[in-house]
């Protein structure tokens, strides 16, 4: 035998095993079965990948949108088959038992459209394996529209990179004086003080900070910083040494325990700083305290008095930025209640996210700053209301804010522009970093971009699921009821049921019964039953 006839030998005999596997092992259903459960296997893999993730960039333009819309076709197309061939595996058992002729034309509608399906449920009155499988046809019909819906576009942040925005824990920087090389206050400092002084909106005055994206978050972070503290001393006011001067009363007003005074003629303001922070002794870390007593101005008719005080403490900041703008907000303050400890000269607190290295001040800052606030906020106003003379530009500030009401508002913008002041002085925006990395002079953060963000429903893939792995439960039972019956599986089209259609001595039974009938009438009146292989009339 020649070489061709060899291979044309093995060609037909490689044809013949694979359809006596067709025939016999349902090859065509199984594959079925295997595609739908491999392509929801392949669409939860693909979803869980790019759930919360941009759209990928594939060839053609190819998104996650339009490869689930394909593989849900696929899903349709094949879980269709196998309800069909099933469909056609149940008419050949419906007529195990006796039936009319014409239900094979309602299997077969049902196997071409939804209305063939819902006549096929009402012949069966909802119950047996057959109206199952018409419900799973129409519910599959709906399997593109579900996948579809499991995915959602979101507008989200994701990450970019990395940000970083200034924090200080250890303060250290002054200036060496002319003076006996006393060490004075950095110009950065004073700066800030000025501005946080004249300044009633210090929002211009923006901290620096690392965000490239616009768009940045950073955790929880400390930093030392100062705080501010106020309180009213009207109440304390003491009048002494009044007289009666052409109808007119004139006193001494002054705050106790040597506080300052004024007696409304050569003096109408007196603000007196102090460095032994004796007026909040709860806060002994104190950089300046002062006190201010004033005469009667045109808002206030009476002499006030207040208190205020600014002291070392740490805060803890909650931080982001959107559309370019900084959002700040103290989440907590620690501040060292104990007294200052003898001959210690630098000034530490101890706070929770210190992980026990505390934040300090050197002794010479600490000079430098107290020193020079302490004569800040020192001096007096004389003169009338009308014609005021004030020792420095400083008491005017004072003075308009005492009145006004406003200077505890100005010393809480001293504290935060100091702070802010600090926090800057060892930072670089150069500074790198990732979240879990710790810095003395930077917080890390994220910076983040806006972007369309996949976001899967997992829900809506419940029934594309359910409808995909429930064809495997039902093959199952329909083959061993094949095969318990003694029946082959059914192939699609006209032909397999030639070979079993009535023969002769059957049809010549049912014309005797019925007569010379239409075949429509024939179908409606005359009833079937399968009996070895065939179709046999049953009156």
């Amino acid at each position: 035998m020649s070489p061709s006839h060899r291979i044309l030998e093995l060609k037909h005999a490689v044809a013949r095993h694979l359809e006596w596997l067709r025939q016999h092992w349902w090859i065509c259903e199984i594959w079925a079965c295997a595609v739908c459960i491999a392509c929801i296997v392949a669409l939860a893999m693909i979803f869980w990948h790019y759930d919360g993730g941009t759209q990928p960039h594939w060839p053609v333009g190819m998104t996650v949108s339009s490869l689930s819309a394909i593989l849900s076709n696929v899903i349709e197309f094949h879980l269709a088959s196998f309800l069909g061939s099933i469909l056609r595996q149940l008419k050949m058992l419906w007529y195990t038992r006796i039936h009319p002729l014409k239900d094979i034309k309602r299997f077969d509608d049902a196997a071409s459209g939804p209305v063939g399906v819902v006549c096929l449920i009402w012949l069966q009155r909802g119950r047996g394996c057959a109206s199952l499988i018409g419900f799973l046809l129409i519910l599959h019909y709906s399997i593109g529209f579900f996948i579809q819906q499991a995915i959602a576009i979101r507008i989200a942040d994701t990450a970019a990179g990395s940000s970083s925005i200034p924090r200080v824990m250890r303060f250290d920087q002054y200036t060496s004086g002319q003076v006996q090389q006393l060490p004075t206050i950095d110009l950065h400092i004073q700066s800030a003080i000025y501005n946080g002084l004249y300044n009633e909106d210090i929002s211009m005055f923006e901290i620096s900070y690392n965000c490239s994206t616009g768009s940045c978050s950073w955790p929880l972070y400390s930093s030392l910083g100062v705080g501010s503290i106020c309180a009213n001393l009207d109440s304390d006011i003491e009048a002494t040494s009044c007289s009666n001067d052409t109808g007119t009363s004139k006193c001494l007003y002054s705050l106790p325990n040597g506080g300052p005074s004024i007696n409304g003629v050569d003096a109408t303001l007196n603000s007196t700083g102090y460095l032994n922070g004796s007026l909040f002794s709860e806060f002994p870390q104190q950089l300046v305290s002062f006190e201010v007593i004033a005469s009667p101005g045109i808002q206030n008719a009476t002499v006030s008095a207040i208190a205020c005080a600014l002291y070392l403490k740490v805060n803890e900041y909650s931080s982001e930025v959107s559309h370019g703008k900084l959002s700040e907000r103290i989440v907590s303050s620690y501040y060292n209640s104990t007294p200052l400890a003898h001959g210690q000269p630098d000034w530490l607190i101890y706070a929770p996210s210190s992980n026990g290295t505390p934040f300090s001040m050197s002794g010479m800052s600490v000079f430098a700053e107290a020193n020079y606030l302490w004569q800040l906020f020192t001096g007096t106003e004389s003169g009338t209301i009308d014609q005021p003379a004030y020792s420095a530009d400083v008491v005017q500030v004072i003075a308009s804010s005492l009145r006004s009401g406003f200077l505890p508002d100005r010393v809480f913008n001293i504290a935060t522009m100091v702070s802010n002041a600090m926090r800057s002085s060892g930072y670089s925006p150069s500074l790198n970093g990732s979240m879990n990395d710790s810095s003395p002079n930077a917080a890390f953060g994220t910076a983040s971009t806006v972007q369309n963000v996949i976001k899967i429903r997992w829900p809506w893939l419940i029934l594309p699921s359910v409808l995909s792995f429930m064809s495997v439960l039902l093959l199952v039972p329909v083959v061993l009821k094949m095969r318990t019956e003694k029946l082959e599986r059914v192939e699609p089209g006209s032909l397999p049921w030639i070979e079993v259609a009535p023969n002769d001595a059957s049809r010549e039974c049912m014309r005797k019964e019925h007569g010379n009938n239409s075949v429509t009438q024939t179908a409606e009146a005359a009833s079937y039953r399968m009996n070895n292989q065939r179709l046999t009339y049953s009156k």
